[in-house]
């Protein structure tokens, strides 16, 4: 087996490393304005229909749907890939993304569908 010297290693081998980033504004929200007060929630989280209504503010009303469009979300990236090319038939390879996403939109709502 021929060993390879470390100059033409080092001449095989790439370094990429790269940055991704993207930013939402102005996404479409959508609140309830007849929510079920914070003193019911836990009474609100196990009651449905006319009795859910009754714990609302307006007891006579389900959901009063408000579309807003105060959302904002925001992604970031670090990409990082090593190649190296080891003889005429061998190569290795490694890549690694870092990512971070947050956003302050409920996902099925962000469209207002």
């Amino acid at each position: 087996m021929e060993r390879l010297g470390e100059r033409e290693v080092a001449r095989n081998t790439a370094v990429q490393i790269g940055y991704v980033g993207n930013t939402g504004l102005h996404l479409t929200s959508q609140a309830d304005l007849n929510r079920v007060s914070e003193a019911n929630w836990v009474a609100g989280a196990f009651s449905s229909g006319t009795a859910l209504n009754s714990l609302r503010p307006a007891s006579n009303f389900g959901t009063i749907g408000e579309f807003a469009r105060g959302g904002h979300a925001s992604y970031h990236s670090l990409q990082t890939l090593f190649r190296s090319r080891l003889g005429n038939y061998s190569s290795f390879q490694v890549a690694y993304t870092y990512s971070h996403s947050i956003g302050d939109v409920e996902l099925d709502n962000s469209s207002a569908a």
